[in-house]
């Protein structure tokens, strides 16, 4: 019924061709805009889904380089006491053999 009354109005001249052309342009900018937003929205969700990635590979190189940096630091730790220790005890290290029989 809308359709015939709109034909009508067209064919009488009650409608300017502007105002005929609008209508579809819509519904078809529309459409394309629909199907932008869609796109969008997906691009978005893998660029979200790239992003947790690299986040996760962040979080796990950067708990792996803490242990290493700790594992470094307790040994030259170690180290440094080790070499308080010989430089205290130097001289006692240096016994001769026939005492230690």
């Amino acid at each position: 019924m809308l359709q015939t009354e709109w034909y009508e109005l067209q064919q009488k001249g009650k409608l300017s061709d502007e105002d005929v052309a609008v209508v579809p342009d819509l519904y078809l900018r529309n459409r394309q805009l629909d199907g932008i937003i869609q796109q969008l929205r997906k691009d978005l969700e893998k660029a979200q889904e790239v992003a947790e990635k690299a986040k996760n590979t962040w979080d796990k190189l950067r708990k792996e380089r803490d242990f290493h940096r700790m594992h470094h630091k307790r040994v030259v730790q170690e180290k440094n006491k080790l070499v308080h220790v010989f430089s205290c005890f130097g001289s006692l290290l240096m016994i001769p053999s026939r005492w230690l029989t």
